[in-house]
């Protein structure tokens, strides 16, 4: 074309190949359930259900955290962390990562990726009927309509969930009958 060689560029009559958007990977509800199960008295327990759900727990862990830096004194590296090691030191991700899958893999669940859980908080949320604005803030996405761009593959169901919940709203009601003396 430049070289004016061909009169069309044939390339300009090729539709562009689509990509496909990749559903994230995620728990469902019996799967997520049975892993809450798994992580009571887990040592990373605390942290791998913050990522699956949010909670007053975090208040306590700061009771336990407190009490551990008391106990060991000296030794205890303050670094204001929220999870840490048994001396305060950060937790390195490999460790946190190969818990995680062991504790998955001893309890029958499907491997996930760590962020796994955080899309299946979402998902779930979603699926239960909690408003995209709440799940876009508890993501801190910065716009709900990227949380629902990202969470589309659960939209279907709550579309046939709100056609229910907009049926029910405008069915009538039935004016009331007098019963004859």
């Amino acid at each position: 074309m430049q070289w004016q060689a061909i009169p069309v560029n044939p390339a300009e009559a090729v539709d562009r190949p689509s990509i496909p958007t990749a559903t994230p990977r995620t728990l469902d509800p019996a799967e997520a359930t049975a892993l809450l199960a798994a992580l009571d008295g887990h040592r990373f327990g605390l942290p791998l259900r913050t990522a699956l759900q949010l909670l007053p727990a975090l208040q306590a862990h700061r009771v336990v955290q407190d009490q551990q830096c008391r106990d060991v004194g000296a030794l205890w590296n303050n670094l204001d962390l929220v999870f840490a090691t048994e001396v305060g030191l950060p937790l390195t991700s490999g460790w946190v990562r190969k818990s995680f899958y062991r504790l998955l893999d001893d309890n029958g669940i499907p491997r996930i990726p760590l962020h796994g859980l955080r899309h299946t908080m979402a998902t779930l949320m979603l699926a239960a009927g909690e408003h995209p604005k709440v799940v876009s803030e508890r993501l801190g996405h910065s716009n709900p309509a990227f949380t629902l761009t990202v969470y589309s593959h659960v939209m279907p169901g709550m579309r046939e969930s709100a056609s229910t919940r907009l049926e029910e709203a405008l069915v009538m009601p039935k004016a009331p009958t007098r019963s004859s003396p």
